[in-house]
């Protein structure tokens, strides 16, 4: 839990899993990491993801945002051959995309994420990867488990996710192989 005093403020941070055996915790460095159990604690601009719950999105321009991660930077027209959509209406979706600060977009030489975008499509796939491992867990091949997870992840919000990594034992990768990620809510609700 965290040992600050009640009024103050908890800094954003993201966990980076290690194999840190019984660490102690120590203070905080100059470069703002610190190690308590088996994870090193660091600070992140958007470590927490507050005031995002998984759902402020569509699932079209969550697969949007998956696929500019797969590519780094994409172009409109990779993008549209991608989804079969016309490039009019991927143009559309990437200046919705570029107003919420998740990519950066520009006409005729395509987008990429932003710091930001970054996280979210990390939570993206950790939210894949989660419900991948849960379903696994419970029996379903991993394949179906992958194809299934695909038709309804978008409807599962962060709390959800928080709660499945807790009682999966913060997984590292999901059976079909989505590396999983985790930040501070997840892995230590109260800060560390």
């Amino acid at each position: 839990m965290w040992k600050g005093s009640e009024n103050a403020k908890r800094p954003k941070m993201v966990i980076r899993r290690t194999n840190v055996q019984n660490a102690v915790r120590k203070n905080i460095s100059p470069s703002g990491t610190y190690v308590t159990d088996n994870y090193i604690w660091s600070h992140s601009k958007f470590g927490d993801m507050k005031g995002i719950n998984g759902l402020e999105l569509s699932p079209k321009k969550i697969d949007y945002l998956k696929f500019i991660k797969e590519k780094k930077r994409a172009k409109t027209t990779e993008i549209s051959n991608e989804f079969k959509v016309d490039p009019s209406t991927t143009t559309k979706i990437l200046l919705e995309l570029a107003k919420t600060d998740l990519i950066t977009y520009t006409p005729y030489h395509g987008c990429s994420l932003t710091e930001k975008g970054l996280e979210y499509a990390e939570f993206l796939n950790r939210r894949h990867g989660l419900i991948v491992c849960m379903l696994a867990g419970m029996g379903v091949e991993v394949k179906t488990a992958c194809k299934a997870t695909q038709r309804f992840e978008y409807f599962v919000s962060k709390d959800v996710v928080d709660i499945l990594c807790m009682n999966l034992s913060h997984p590292d990768h999901s059976p079909c192989g989505t590396k999983i990620s985790h930040d501070i809510c997840c892995c230590c609700p109260g800060g560390p």
